[in-house]
């Protein structure tokens, strides 16, 4: 089967076949393996294991004496020995990366795996197979054996799965080994540190350039604080000038606090004049107004008495017009002293103006002169706070400087004892780190050596482990693939043996056609003789109208196995009783269904176009006459619709004669029967359920549209289908 649809096998199968050419497995012992470290009761009698792991016993690093002869010598031999520990890491790594590698030459086959189970679930493409057995693995013929594969291809997507948990897990072992490396990288930083810090205290002890750049550094301090002296002098003397600049500034504010009184005095002195002159403009206001009423009153007086005396003179019958003059004489002396008095009052007026715009004057020149001091106040202030300030500043700079200078001794004292004690207790010290570093180091290198060496035999413990299941699986895949195989031999074979059986069939009926036409076209072609005038007798036998005869072009109509196989599933789910034939109600509720409306009437007329005999009710040929003649675009042809359904449902007069001269005798002599089925056809009867399953065929979308089906068998000249050679879908 699975060369039927694939095709020859890849080369990565066939490597897998044979294992030869895939990805060997790599033998586990040829992995560089890192020596255990001995014990403590071999060190002594193991001359080799000691040079490796070495401890004070060996008396190799030659500690005591060589610190105590020549200390930088003891830090040559450290050196040494931290050279040792980093290639044994080294070799710690390669024994890590062959661990790598083996678990890359798993992941390869694992993933080797997977790309075989996605060409089984691919398929790849389907080799040169015949048109008939495309037809039959199109129809679902091999549904079960492709359902086993997809069984086995789930197994093995199970052990993929199950080995990349074990690959997984191997890379969480990795991991912890990963650690444990780090944290031994760590421990040889410490140790690089502890010897870089003992060197160091080695030269300053030893190195007299040492002690010259310490005194050396001593001598620039000292200057720094000469120049700190310098710089506080400097200060003291900025301070001495901004004291000044604040005497200064105070003369200054003293100035103004004088010009500020005398501009009060003017300020007084302008008002009590403004006042003044108020009072003197109230009193002319008031010597106006007498003036004016006194001025009244006496020419009321000097009106009325001339006016008395004239009247009497009038009376006394004087002349009048003197009266007159006098009286417009009066009036004009009157308007001259108005006048005089309006005059003296506009140039008061005009005065008392002046005075007063000279008044606004001064008391606009004294807002601005306020403004100005005031201004200037507020600077000296600022400059008198920030002047304080740079002299608190000289002050704490003076105060640092005394207190640098005390410390400096302080420190110069200190730094001597220091030093001396140092140089005392150095020796010592020396002798006590050495042994000290020494026992540490022997212990660090035993515990790392013991737990790398616990790690690696796990790991390689585990390492096997896995690949034996991984053996394991390779050889129950081999098996698997034996099998498929196996049923793919077998599978052609049996498409071999069908073939061979299709091509007799084939020559059959290519034979039966050919006997068909020889018996039909000699009936066909002859000639009617006419009938004789009454009473003559009858025509002869020959000339007798025969019954109706069979469209020879029927027998050679094609007509493939896949679509009388799905309307035998159409009929089968309208048939829900079982019974063979179709009544009014399966074929109404088939048609409301696809969503159609229709009446009973209209489907009593649709069945009747089926109905062949007229019964009612519509048997699966008569189902299928219809079908085949929408589906092959038999009404293109102008086909009619009866004789098809009589030929189809052996019911024609033609047909019926065709078949009872065949049951009656042979068509000629030495007639072509049949061959025999084989037995491992997948059509025939016997395997017909076990090969096709139903499994809910699903109608194309031309056959939606019931209605216009049966439009299309009752009126050829509808409108065809083109998904279906051009006919109408059911």
């Amino acid at each position: 089967f699975f060369f039927a649809c694939c095709g020859p096998p890849s080369a990565s199968e066939k490597d897998i076949e044979c294992g030869s050419k895939g990805p060997k497995m790599s033998n586990p012992s040829a992995a560089p393996r890192v020596p255990r470290p001995p014990s403590s009761s071999s060190q002594e009698g193991n001359r080799d294991a000691a040079t490796e792991y070495p401890t004070p016993k060996t008396k190799r690093f030659g500690l005591r004496s060589a610190a105590a002869a020549d200390p930088c010598k003891g830090c040559e031999n450290w050196s040494r020995e931290v050279e040792q520990l980093k290639g044994q890491l080294h070799s710690e790594s390669l024994a890590k990366k062959a661990v790598e590698d083996r678990l890359q030459i798993q992941i390869d086959r694992v993933g080797h795996l997977e790309r075989i189970k996605n060409e089984l679930l691919a398929g790849n493409k389907p080799g040169k197979v015949p048109e008939h057995t495309q037809l039959y693995i199109q129809n679902g013929e091999l549904s079960e054996q492709l359902n086993a594969e997809k069984v086995k291809t789930q197994d093995l997507e199970v052990q993929v799965r199950q080995s990349k948990q074990e690959q997984d897990k191997v890379s969480a072992e990795m991991e912890e080994a990963t650690e444990l490396i780090r944290r031994l990288q760590q421990s040889q930083e410490k140790a690089d540190t502890m010897i870089s810090e003992l060197q160091e205290r080695v030269r300053l002890n030893t190195d007299p350039l040492e002690l010259q750049k310490q005194q050396q550094a001593l001598d620039e301090r000292a200057k720094g604080l000469a120049e700190a002296e310098e710089a506080v002098t400097q200060r003291e003397q900025a301070a001495a000038a901004e004291e000044g600049r604040i005497k200064a500034i105070e003369e200054i504010l003293t100035k103004l606090e004088v010009d500020k009184a005398e501009a009060k005095g003017d300020v007084l002195r302008v008002n009590a004049r403004n006042e003044v002159l108020h009072d003197a403009n109230e009193r002319l206001k008031k010597e106006i107004s007498s003036l004016k009423d006194e001025l009244h009153a006496k020419q009321v007086l000097e009106l009325t008495g001339p006016v008395e005396e004239k009247k009497e003179k009038a009376m006394k019958g004087e002349d009048e017009s003197m009266f007159i003059q006098y009286v417009e004489n009066q009036r004009r002396k009157m308007e001259a002293q108005l006048q005089g008095m309006q005059k003296l009052l506009d140039k008061e007026q005009e005065q008392h103006t002046e005075a007063l715009v000279k008044i606004q004057q001064l008391k606009g020149e004294k807002e601005l002169h306020a403004e100005e001091e005031a201004e200037k106040r507020r600077k000296l202030e600022i400059q008198l706070k920030e002047a304080e300030i740079a002299k608190a500043d000289a002050l704490r700079g003076v105060v640092e400087v005394e207190k640098q200078k005390v410390e400096l001794k302080h420190a110069q004292a200190n730094l001597a004892k220091q030093k001396a004690a140092w140089e005392a207790a150095m020796k010592r010290e020396m002798d006590n780190f050495v042994l000290d570093y020494d026992q540490k180091k022997t212990s660090l290198v035993r515990a790392v050596a013991n737990v790398e060496w616990d790690q690696i035999n796990r790991t390689q413990a585990e390492y096997n482990k896995q690949r034996k299941k991984l053996e394991q699986r390779f050889k129950e895949v081999e098996d698997e693939k034996e099998y498929l195989m196996k049923d793919r031999q077998r599978l052609q074979d049996a498409l071999d043996i069908q073939e061979d059986w299709l091509q007799r069939v084939k020559d059959w009926e290519s034979l039966v056609k050919a006997q068909l036409k020889t018996m039909l076209i000699p009936a066909g072609n002859i000639p009617l003789e006419p009938f004789p005038e009454p009473p003559q007798q009858p025509a002869p036998v020959q000339s007798i109208v025969p019954k109706p005869l069979i469209n020879p072009d029927f027998f050679i109509v094609p007509l493939d196995l896949g679509i009388l196989i799905s309307i035998k599933h159409i009929f089968e789910r309208l048939d829900p009783q079982g019974n063979g034939l179709l009544a009014v109600r399966d074929i109404g509720d088939w048609v409301s269904s696809k969503g159609v409306s229709i009446d009973h009437s209209s489907l009593q007329h649709m069945i009747s176009i089926a109905d062949y005999d007229q019964d009612g009710c519509l048997t699966f040929w008569e189902f299928f006459a219809v079908q085949s003649y929408i589906t092959l675009g038999l009404y293109k042809k102008e086909v009619p619709l009866m004789e098809w359904v009589g030929f189809v449902t052996c019911r024609h007069p033609g047909m019926q004669a065709l078949i009872a001269q065949m049951h009656g005798q042979p068509l000629v002599q030495g007639s072509v029967s049949l061959p025999p089925v084989p037995e491992n056809a997948y059509y025939t009867s016997q395997g017909y359920d076990e090969y096709y399953p139903d499994q809910g065929y699903e109608a194309p979308a031309s056959y939606a549209d019931p209605q216009a089906m049966w439009a299309a068998a009752a009126y050829p000249s509808a409108s065809p289908d083109p998904a279906y050679g051009g006919g109408y879908g059911y």
